[in-house]
């Protein structure tokens, strides 16, 4: 299963559960664990260590391979992520998130033409992969190529079915629209992606998601006052779901208050933060309750 199917609070006590029974795990597998707990709460730093341990009882477990390099990915030590990153790739020659990941790697470290050496690799090994689609869509977005992203998207939806690619689409048609200017066209592929969201069971990204972009937007110019209100029903209909506390993106909500100009509302939520989130939880800071980068744990064969 993807770790991203899922709502934090169930990633986070399935992480605490493991953690809990790590003794009686063989080995390798109980460095995994800690690894994964201890990055999971915000200690890159202490995850390494135990992907070390693992890798030298099997130097070619691709899982603390590639969670190794994502561990370095979120240090931003991109040459080690980049070195693991490739020796998963070398281990798993289908395997479609380390040259994925490659891809994002290179962009996010500011190397345009590595990444589009990558996504050649990628589309070499897996044509027909919606990575690659995934991959090719973002590289667009990375340089500027709007237009061109917005084709590659429009060309995902007709191709795929499942949820995954589809909500890449989206988001990747969302983000274009907002940066062209275009807050109409924006605001229905938002209703696409909630849509899509909804049917998954994903009320706290989908929360998260509507507070980006009307901070992107607030950023871009509109009124502050007519976004606080979009958020503000936004979080009206996700406490009316009973969704649990530890799916908010609490921070998210935060940054939003203080870029429309309401750091008031910024302190409240940052208090509801510190009481509704453990504090083991609380040192990975936003994105242990979104997003960290591509790929972590799963190595496609």
């Amino acid at each position: 299963r993807d770790n991203e199917a899922s709502q934090p609070s169930e990633r986070l006590r399935a992480m605490t559960r493991a953690y809990e029974y790590r003794e009686r795990l063989p080995e390798a597998e109980r460095y995994r664990v800690i690894g994964s707990y201890r990055d999971a709460a915000g200690d890159p730093r202490g995850s390494l260590d135990a992907y070390r341990e693992a890798l030298e009882i099997d130097s070619t477990d691709a899982i603390s391979l590639n969670n190794s390099a994502v561990a370095h990915w979120e240090l931003r030590e991109y040459a080690p992520a980049v070195r693991f990153t490739e020796r998963v790739a070398a281990l798993v020659p289908r395997g479609w998130v380390a040259r994925s990941n490659l891809v994002f790697l290179q962009l996010d470290r500011g190397a345009p033409d590595e990444a589009r050496r990558a996504l050649e690799n990628l589309r070499t090994a897996l044509p027909d992969h919606p990575a690659r689609w995934a991959a090719e869509m973002n590289l667009a977005l990375s340089v500027g190529m709007y237009d061109s992203a917005a084709v590659i998207a429009r060309l995902t939806l007709g191709r795929y079915q499942d949820p995954g690619p589809r909500r890449s689409a989206i988001q990747v048609l969302l983000w274009t629209a907002v940066v062209q200017g275009r807050l109409h066209d924006a605001a229905q592929h938002e209703g696409s992606d909630l849509d899509l969201l909804g049917s998954l069971g994903l009320a706290g990204e989908s929360l998260q998601d509507q507070v980006r972009l009307a901070r992107a937007e607030v950023a871009l110019g509109r009124k502050a006052g007519g976004a606080i209100e979009q958020v503000e029903q936004a979080v009206g209909r996700f406490a009316e779901a009973q969704t649990d506390p530890l799916d908010r993106p609490y921070l998210d909500l935060a940054a939003f208050y203080v870029s429309a100009g309401r750091p008031d509302r910024a302190k409240v939520w940052i208090g509801a933060y510190e009481r509704n989130v453990p504090a083991e939880w609380r040192r990975g800071a936003p994105g242990k309750h979104g997003h960290a980068p591509g790929g972590r744990e799963f190595v496609a064969g």
